[in-house]
């Protein structure tokens, strides 16, 4: 994305928007909820420079705070929710062994940033 760019105005896309599109697709091919996955996808996707880097969007369970609709005071609520992390290859098995991981996609970025590439003609 454009450091600073003109709002209302077009802007080219850049590879960067491309990796985001293709894990966004992915992620809603899994059967994420597509509002889910724009939430997830709206960051740049990035990867290590001595190991791949892999995307993990997983849903688990989270304590949040919420308005209890009867009293309108902040009580705990223990809910299920789809959060992401962008990891190391190696750190994948202990990642996805978290009692806090329900249901987990996972992307490697490094095959698909190659794949895109390839189908782009080797753009940078």
């Amino acid at each position: 994305m454009p450091d600073n760019p003109i709002v209302g105005k077009p802007r080219e896309w850049d590879f960067g928007d491309t990796m985001r599109l293709a894990v966004f697709a992915t992620l809603a091919d899994a059967g994420v909820a597509v509002d889910q996955a724009g939430m997830l996808t709206q960051f740049s996707m990035h990867s290590f420079k001595d190991e791949p880097g892999i995307f993990v969007a997983w849903q688990g369970w989270v304590d949040i705070q919420v308005n209890d609709p009867a009293t309108g005071k902040p009580v705990q609520s223990h809910t299920a929710s789809w959060m992401h992390q962008i990891i190391r290859l190696s750190a994948l098995a202990n990642f996805i062994a978290n009692d806090d991981v329900e249901i987990s996609v996972v992307i490697h970025l490094d095959n698909l940033e190659n794949r895109l590439k390839n189908l782009l003609g080797g753009v940078n």
